[in-house]
C-alpha cells in the first residue's frame, strides 16, 4: 500500500486519540474520599496536555496535596478550563485558602461552589449591655463557634432580621472573654448613649480564616457561575499581574451548622472581592454579593514611601516586590496629599542593604505596620520634588479599565464599592442597604491605598438605603462619595479626582448627603433621580463639617457641573438641596437640581 501524506495524517491523529485515551485511562480518580484526588486529577489532565477537565457533580471534601499550603493550588497554569458544573468543594482547613492561581493565564472555573468545613465566624443574642456601655454579654447561638479569636468588628441585626440593624454602626471589640459555658463578653469601644442598641439585638462578628479563591499574578482569567457559601476571608482577591480578570459569581450564607437553629448572619468574614495592584482592571458582571463582612468591591493600588530624595533618584519603601515596573507613570503627593506632578520610571535597583536614617514617624498605618520592606532606588525620567514621607502612586498598577456591570451588593454594614482605580465604568448596579453605596476615594493614611480616580462613568445604577448607621466622624458620608480625606481635613483643590460623569442613576431613600464631592475637577452630575431621600435625620460626617441634611455637599472642588437632576418626596431629614463652600466652583447650582412631583418616577 503506497502512503500518502493524507494516510500519514489519519495515521498520526488515529495514534494520537489513542495516546490521550490511554492518558485518560491512566489518570487519577477523582473520590469523595480522597481530599487531594481533585488536585491530583486536575494537575494530570493538565500535564497531559489536556486544555480541560470536567470534574463530576458532586460533593468533595478537599485538603491540601503534599508540598502545597492551599486546599486546591495552581501556578503556572496557561489556556486551561475546570468545569466544576454541580460540584461542591468543602474546605478542610480553616486557616488556607480554598483554590489559589499563581501566575496563571487564561484559565476558566466555571461552576464551583465553596463552603467550609466548619462555619467561619459566629453569632448570638445580646443578653446584656454594660450600664456604662463599654462591654455587650452575647448568648452564642447553638451550633456556632464559641472561641473568640480574630473579633474585631460587632455587626448588629434586629431580632428576626439578617439586615444590618438601622442606626447602629460596627462596633469595634479589642477583646472578648469567656463567661462560661456558650455566654461570651465583647469589650467595646465605648457605645453612645444614642446608639439604639438594645437587650435582644443579635450580633455577629468575624473569626480567623484565610481567603477562599485567590488571582495572584495572573492575566485572562474567567469565573463563571461561581459560589462561595460563608467565605472565610477576602472572598475573592486578584493582586498584581497584568490582569484583566472576568468575574461572574454569588457570595452568600452559608447553610446552618449542624445543631443550629438560627440562620447565619454573615455570609463572610472579609470583602466579598479584592483588587490589588492589577494592572488591567476586573470586569464584575451579573454578581450577587451579600451579608458581606467589610467592603464589597474595593479596586484599588499601592502608595510607596519616599525614605529619600536626590534630584532624579528616590529610594521609596515599597509596598511590594514588584510595585512597579521601568516605563511606569508614578503620581508624586504633595504634602497637603494632592498630587503634585509625574514622572515616568527610567530604572529600578534593589537595596537589600539600604539603612534607614531618618527614625520619624510616619503618618500611615500601613507603614508603621509593615513587617517586611522593599527597599527600592528609582530612576526617574526628570527630578521631583520629594522628601521623606510623600507618596508615590503607580497609575499603571490601580485597576484601571475596570468594570463593574449588573451586580447586586446588599445588606451589609459596610460600604458596597470602594474605587481608587480610573478608566473604569460602574453601570446597571444595584446597591441596598449597605453603610455606604458607591466611594471613590484614595487612603492614603490607612492603608496606604491609591489612587485618585480619573474618567470614570458610573451610569444608571441604583443606590437604595444607605448611610441609616450613625458616623458623625465619617468623611465617606455620602451614597455616591468622590473626595479625599487626609491630615484631618478634605484635600485641598486640585486633589486628583477627574473626568468623572454620574448619570441616570436612581437614589432611593438614602439618608444624610446622597452626593459628596471635594477634591476633585470636571466632574458632571446629570440627569439623575432622587427618590424620598433622607426619610429620617442624620448625623452623617457632621463632625468634619458634613451637613448631613443637604443633598449635595460640595467643598475643594472645581468645574462641577449639575443638570436635570430631579429631588422627589424628601423625607424628614432634607433641609436643602445644595451646600456649597467658597472653594467649590458648581455649574447649575440653581438650576441642575430640582424639587418636582412626577408619578412616573414611583
Amino acid at each position: 500500500m503506497h502512503l500518502t501524506s493524507r494516510h500519514a495524517g489519519w495515521l498520526i491523529a488515529g495514534f494520537l486519540l489513542i495516546a490521550n485515551a490511554a492518558v485518560a485511562l491512566c489518570a487519577p480518580a477523582i473520590s469523595i474520599d480522597d481530599p487531594v484526588s481533585v488536585q491530583h486529577a486536575i494537575d494530570a489532565a493538565y500535564q497531559s496536555g489536556q486544555k480541560s477537565i470536567k470534574i463530576p457533580p458532586g460533593i468533595y471534601r478537599i485538603a491540601p496535596a503534599a508540598g502545597h499550603i492551599d486546599h486546591l493550588q495552581f501556578n503556572e497554569m496557561h489556556d486551561f478550563t475546570i468545569d466544576a458544573i454541580g460540584v461542591t468543594f468543602i474546605s478542610t482547613l480553616a486557616n488556607r485558602t480554598s483554590i489559589s492561581f499563581k501566575n496563571c493565564e487564561n484559565v476558566t472555573l466555571r461552576g464551583a461552589t465553596l463552603l467550609r468545613a466548619k462555619i467561619p465566624y459566629s453569632q448570638g443574642t445580646v443578653e446584656a449591655i454594660d450600664p456604662a456601655r463599654w462591654y455587650v454579654d452575647v448568648r452564642v447561638h447553638a451550633g456556632y463557634p464559641t472561641d473568640c479569636n480574630g473579633i474585631g468588628m460587632l455587626y448588629t441585626y434586629a431580632a428576626g432580621s439578617r439586615l444590618p440593624k438601622t442606626s447602629v454602626p460596627m462596633l469595634f471589640t479589642g477583646r472578648a472573654e469567656h463567661l462560661g459555658g456558650d455566654l461570651v463578653r465583647m469589650h467595646t469601644a465605648h457605645i453612645d448613649d444614642k446608639i439604639p442598641l438594645v437587650v435582644g439585638d443579635r450580633m455577629a462578628w468575624r473569626g480567623p480564616g484565610a481567603g477562599d479563591i485567590s488571582v495572584n499574578h495572573c492575566a485572562r482569567m474567567r469565573f463563571e457561575a461561581v459560589r462561595i457559601l460563608g467565605g472565610a476571608g477576602f472572598c475573592i482577591t486578584e493582586f498584581g499581574g497584568d490582569g484583566g480578570n472576568y468575574y461572574n459569581y454569588t457570595l452568600s450564607y452559608p447553610p446552618k451548622p449542624d445543631g443550629a437553629t438560627e440562620e447565619p448572619l454573615l455570609a463572610s468574614n472579609a470583602d466579598a472581592f479584592h483588587s490589588n495592584s492589577v494592572r488591567t482592571g476586573p470586569t464584575l458582571e451579573n454578581c450577587l454579593l451579600e451579608g458581606m463582612g467589610d467592603d464589597g468591591i474595593p479596586i484599588h493600588g499601592w502608595y510607596a514611601l519616599v525614605m529619600e530624595g536626590q534630584t532624579n533618584k528616590v529610594i521609596i519603601d515599597a509596598p511590594s516586590a514588584d510595585f512597579c515596573r521601568v516605563g511606569d507613570t508614578l503620581r508624586v503627593l504633595g504634602d497637603n496629599r494632592s498630587i503634585t506632578e509625574t514622572a515616568k520610571v527610567t530604572n529600578i535597583a534593589n537595596l537589600d542593604d539600604y539603612t534607614v536614617t531618618n527614625t520619624k514617624l510616619v503618618d500611615c498605618r500601613f507603614y508603621m505596620w509593615q513587617d517586611q520592606p522593599f527597599w527600592r532606588e528609582i530612576t526617574l525620567d526628570h527630578p521631583v520634588s520629594v522628601k521623606f514621607g510623600s507618596m508615590l502612586g503607580n497609575e499603571n498598577a490601580v485597576g484601571s479599565g475596570f468594570h463593574i456591570k449588573n451586580c447586586t451588593v446588599r445588606n451589609s454594614r459596610t460600604r458596597a464599592m470602594l474605587i481608587k482605580g480610573s478608566n473604569g465604568v460602574i453601570e446597571g448596579n444595584t446597591i441596598d442597604n449597605t453603610y455606604a453605596g458607591i466611594i471613590v476615594s484614595p487612603e492614603v493614611n490607612v492603608w496606604a491605598e491609591a489612587d485618585y480616580s480619573r474618567n470614570l462613568v458610573i451610569k444608571n445604577n441604583t443606590i437604595r438605603a444607605t448611610g441609616s448607621a450613625s458616623d458623625p466622624s465619617s468623611a465617606q458620608a455620602g451614597a455616591l462619595t468622590i473626595a479625599a480625606y487626609e491630615h484631618d481635613h478634605f484635600v485641598p483643590r486640585p486633589g486628583g479626582h477627574n473626568g468623572i460623569v454620574v448619570t441616570g442613576n436612581r437614589f432611593e431613600s438614602n439618608d444624610g448627603v446622597n452626593v459628596e464631592i471635594t477634591s476633585a475637577s470636571d466632574i458632571t452630575i446629570r440627569d439623575n433621580v432622587f427618590l424620598t431621600p433622607m426619610p429620617q435625620g442624620s448625623d452623617r460626617g457632621s463632625k468634619v463639617g458634613i451637613d448631613p441634611s443637604s443633598l449635595f455637599w460640595l467643598t475643594e472642588c472645581d468645574r462641577v457641573t449639575l443638570s436635570g437632576n430631579r429631588v422627589i418626596d424628601p423625607g424628614q431629614g432634607f433641609r436643602s438641596l445644595i451646600t456649597a463652600s467658597p472653594s467649590a466652583t458648581v455649574r447649575g447650582s440653581t438650576s441642575g437640581v430640582t424639587l418636582v412631583k412626577d408619578s412616573s418616577v414611583h
